[in-house]
């Protein structure tokens, strides 16, 4: 069976520190090691905590919430400036109408 080489990684979980982690090789090629795996959509550490994948979750909420904020806070600035100019037209009018009696 063949394997991407450039799609393997190794990763080593446990909570002990390895005074010299191990080297593990696919086809005389060298798997990079990495402290953070992306598992089916799942951000695990070498400690097994969900930390960064919770805080992966939250910052792209925060992002969509925020992105949906500005929309709505546009469309209220505009809706409050075309209010302002509606205002001040039928205030000039009432002023150039009644105002030199």
């Amino acid at each position: 069976m063949k394997l991407a080489n450039n799609k393997c990684q190794h990763s080593r979980i446990g909570l002990s520190r390895a005074i010299r982690p191990a080297d593990y090789y696919v086809s005389d090629v060298k798997l990079p090691t990495f402290l953070n795996v992306r598992d089916l959509g799942v951000l695990i550490d070498s400690h097994l905590t969900f930390r960064d994948h919770i805080n992966s979750i939250v910052s792209r909420g925060h992002l969509r919430s925020m992105q949906i904020w500005r929309c709505f806070y546009v469309k209220m600035l505009v809706f409050y400036v075309k209010l302002l100019q509606h205002m001040s037209d039928r205030w000039l009018n009432i002023v150039f109408q009644y105002g030199p009696q």
